[in-house]
């Protein structure tokens, strides 16, 4: 098994839309710069739930 630290930044896909159409200021784009862990074995993202909160993600 192969991990590998790397900076990620994470975003609120909707308010990139939003943005794109014009529709949302692009100093409104929620985002959350933070530092993970890629493990080559893995399938699935796990994100902590205030950051979920943090950027009004859908479960």
């Amino acid at each position: 098994m192969r991990k590998i630290q790397i900076k990620v930044k994470l975003i609120n896909s909707m308010d990139e839309m939003l943005i794109n159409r014009e529709l949302l200021n692009p100093n409104q784009l929620r985002t959350y710069d933070t530092e993970g862990f890629v493990d080559t074995n893995t399938v699935r993202t796990l994100v902590p739930m205030h950051v979920i909160q943090l950027l009004d993600l859908r479960i």
